[in-house]
C-alpha cells in the first residue's frame, strides 16, 4: 500500500517538475550569458566559448524533452522514465556549473570570485523549488554545482575563499534540507488530494446509494399509502354495504321481539339478539377505526374523576368476568386526570375487554395509582401472555393472538388498534409488559389534574324513562326499502306517527298531502341521484319553513364523508342503530 502511494506521488509530481522546467532553462541561458559577458576579456576566451556553447546546447535539448513530455504521442512512458531523464539533464547542468569555478574563478580577481559564487549559490537555491518535485533530479544538480564551488574555493586557500567555502557548505545543507521538506509537502498534498478525491467519490457513491434508497423508500411509502387508502376505501364500502342490512335486521328483530311473547321462543330470540350484537360490535369497531383515521374525532379535554369511571367499568364487566370464570379486581384511589372522559372510558373498556377475552379462569386487575404529577392506570391479567416479538404488532389492525380460526366471538382484532389511536390522540403514554403463559400488563400514564368537584365524582343519576312517544311525528327518509319498512314498523309499534319516503321528491309530496307536520327528520346520509342527507335536510326545512330538528343516519365510514357530515353540524348516528339508542334519541326530542 505504501509502495502504491509512492508510485502515485511520483506520477502526480513529474508533470509539476516538467511545468517548472521551462523557467529553469531560461535561467540557465540568461545567467550563463550574463556570466560570459561579465568575464569576457578577463579569462581565457578559449575556455569560455566551449562552456557557454555546452550550456546553450544542453538547454536546447532540455527544452526539446519538455516539449516531448507534453506532446508525446501514443501511450505515455512510465513516470520513472521521465524522472530519470530529468535527473540526467539536471546532473549535466550541475556538472557544467560545478566546473565553472575551476575554469573561470581566480582568487586574485575579486570580480570573477564574486559573480561565480553568487550565480552558483543562487542556482542552488533555485533548485529547491524547481527540482523539489523529484528529489533525485534536485540532488543531481545541487551536489555537483555546490561541491564544485566549494572544492574550487578550498583549492585556493585564503581567508576570503575559506569563509565563502564555509558559507557555500552551509547553503548546500540548507538547500538540501529545504528540498526534502518541500518534496514532503508536495507529496503530502498529493496524498491529501487523492484522499479528498476518494472521499468525494465515496460520498458521491453513498449519495447515489442514498438516492436509490430514498427512491425505494419513497416508492415503498407511496405503495403503503396506496394500500392504506385502498384498505380504507374497501373498509368504508364493505362497512356501508354491511351496515344497511344489519341496521334493517336489528329494527325488524326488535319489532318481532315485541310481538313474540311465547316463553319457548325466548332462548331463540336471545341467541338471535346475541348474534346481532356481535355483528354490531364488529361494525362499530370498524367505524371507530375509520373515525379516528379520518380525524373527525377531537378530544374534549376536562377534569375526569377516575373513581366513578372505574366503578362503571367494574359494574359493566363483572358479569363478563363471571361468564369467563375470571375474578375481576378493582383497586382505585381518588384521582383526577386531564383527559376526554368518553374517549378515556372507551380506551379502558377495550383494555378490560381484551384482558377478559384472553384470560380463562384467572384474574384481571384494574388499578389506579396516583404518582406525583401523573396517574398510572394498569390493566393486568393472568392470561396467555404476548410473545416479545409481537408486543408492537398487537396494536395493528386485525392482529389477534391465539385465534387462527378467526372466531367471531373474539372480535376482529381492532380493540388494541383503537386503544393505540385514542392514546396517541389524547397524548397519553401506553406501555405493555408481558410474559408468555404468565399474563400481561397494559399501563396508561395520565396527567394529574386538580381535584374535581364532589358532584363530578358521583355517579350520574339516570333520568327517568319517558315512554310517551304516542303522537310524536317523525319523517323518515331512506332510499333502502327494507330499512324504510323496518324503521316505520318499529316506530309505529312505539306509537310514533311516521312519514316514510324513499326520495326527496317523495318526501316533499308527502308533506304537502299529509295533515301531520314532522317534529323530527331522520334522514339517511347517502341518497339516490348522488344527493346527500345534508342537502335533503336543508331542502325539507326550507319547504316546511321551519328549522325542524334533524338527525343524519349513515352506514358510510369513508373518512372524507365522515368529515363532511361532521362539518355540517347535524347530529349523526351510525348504522346499525340499536333500537334502545333510537328510542332514547326520540325521547330527547320530546317537548318538555
Amino acid at each position: 500500500m505504501e509502495r502504491l502511494g509512492k508510485t502515485r506521488a511520483v506520477a502526480e509530481l513529474i508533470p509539476v517538475l516538467y511545468r517548472q522546467t521551462s523557467p529553469g532553462i531560461v535561467a540557465h541561458v540568461v545567467t550563463s550569458s550574463v556570466l560570459a559577458a561579465f568575464l569576457w576579456g578577463d579569462v581565457a576566451d578559449r575556455k569560455l566559448w566551449p562552456w557557454l556553447a555546452a550550456v546553450y546546447a544542453l538547454s536546447a535539448l532540455r527544452g526539446a524533452s519538455v516539449w516531448w513530455f507534453f506532446r508525446y504521442p501514443g501511450p505515455h512512458p512510465s513516470p520513472v522514465f521521465w524522472g530519470r531523464l530529468a535527473s540526467g539533464f539536471a546532473g549535466a547542468f550541475g556538472i557544467l556549473w560545478g566546473a565553472c569555478p575551476w575554469l573561470f574563478m581566480a582568487p586574485d580577481n575579486l570580480n570573477s570570485l564574486v559573480i561565480i559564487c553568487v550565480i552558483n549559490m543562487g542556482l542552488g537555491a533555485g533548485a529547491v523549488v524547481a527540482l523539489a518535485p523529484y528529489l533525485p533530479a534536485c540532488l543531481a544538480f545541487a551536489l555537483p554545482t555546490q561541491l564544485g564551488l566549494i572544492s574550487a574555493l578550498l583549492n585556493q586557500p585564503q581567508p576570503l575563499t575559506l569563509a565563502i567555502a564555509a558559507l557555500a557548505g552551509y547553503a548546500l545543507a540548507a538547500n538540501l534540507t529545504n528540498s526534502v521538506m518541500v518534496h514532503r509537502r508536495l507529496s503530502e498534498n498529493v496524498r491529501l488530494t487523492h484522499d479528498n478525491q476518494r472521499l468525494r467519490e465515496d460520498a458521491e457513491q453513498k449519495n447515489r446509494l442514498l438516492e436509490v434508497s430514498l427512491r425505494s423508500a419513497s416508492q415503498a411509502r407511496e405503495s403503503a399509502e396506496r394500500a392504506n387508502a385502498a384498505k380504507t376505501r374497501f373498509l368504508a364500502a364493505a362497512s356501508h354495504d354491511l351496515r344497511q342490512p344489519v341496521h334493517a335486521l336489528g329494527l325488524f328483530f326488535e319489532d318481532l321481539a315485541n310481538q313474540v311473547n311465547s316463553p319457548a321462543s325466548q332462548p331463540l330470540i336471545e341467541r338471535i339478539n346475541d348474534s346481532i350484537r356481535a355483528i354490531d360490535s364488529m361494525l362499530s369497531a370498524l367505524l371507530d377505526i375509520s373515525k379516528l383515521d379520518a380525524g373527525v374525532v377531537q378530544p374534549d379535554y376536562g377534569t375526569v374523576a377516575l373513581r366513578p369511571l372505574v366503578r362503571r367499568l367494574q359494574k359493566e364487566f363483572q358479569p363478563v368476568a363471571e361468564r369467563t370464570g375470571n375474578a375481576l379486581h378493582v383497586r382505585v384511589r381518588e384521582a383526577d386526570v386531564t383527559s376526554d372522559g368518553l374517549m378515556l372510558e372507551r380506551l379502558l373498556r377495550n383494555l378490560l375487554s381484551n384482558a377478559l377475552r384472553y384470560t380463562q379462569r384467572g384474574k384481571v386487575l384494574l388499578a389506579v395509582r396516583p404518582l406525583g404529577t401523573t396517574v398510572r392506570v394498569d390493566v393486568c391479567d393472568t392470561g396467555i401472555g404476548i410473545p416479545g416479538a409481537q408486543l408492537q404488532e398487537i396494536f395493528t389492525e386485525f392482529h389477534q393472538l391465539g385465534n387462527p380460526q378467526r372466531d367471531r366471538r373474539q372480535g376482529l382484532g381492532l380493540g388494541l388498534a383503537i386503544v393505540k389511536r385514542i392514546a396517541d390522540l389524547l397524548g397519553h403514554d401506553i406501555h405493555v409488559h408481558s410474559l408468555v403463559g404468565r399474563g400481561s400488563r397494559f399501563r396508561v400514564t395520565l396527567k394529574r389534574a386538580q381535584p374535581a368537584s364532589q358532584s363530578a365524582r358521583e355517579e350520574p343519576d339516570t333520568a327517568p324513562d319517558r315512554d310517551d312517544l304516542h303522537g310524536f311525528c317523525v319523517l323518515v327518509l331512506d332510499d333502502d326499502k327494507y330499512i324504510l319498512d323496518a324503521m316505520q314498523s318499529l316506530l309505529r309499534s312505539w306509537g310514533v306517527v311516521v312519514l316514510g319516503a324513499a326520495s326527496i321528491s317523495a318526501a316533499a309530496d308527502l308533506l304537502e298531502s299529509s295533515t301531520h307536520r314532522p317534529q323530527l327528520l331522520l334522514v339517511d346520509y347517502r341518497l339516490q341521484d348522488r344527493g346527500t342527507g345534508i342537502q335533503a335536510i336543508h331542502g325539507l326545512q326550507h319547504l316546511l319553513e321551519e328549522n325542524v330538528p334533524a338527525v343524519l343516519l349513515t352506514g358510510d365510514t369513508a373518512p372524507d364523508r365522515l368529515r363532511q357530515a361532521q362539518a355540517s353540524g347535524i347530529p349523526l348516528l351510525y348504522k346499525p342503530v340499536r333500537p334502545a339508542e333510537l328510542r332514547s334519541l326520540l325521547r330527547s326530542f320530546l317537548p318538555s
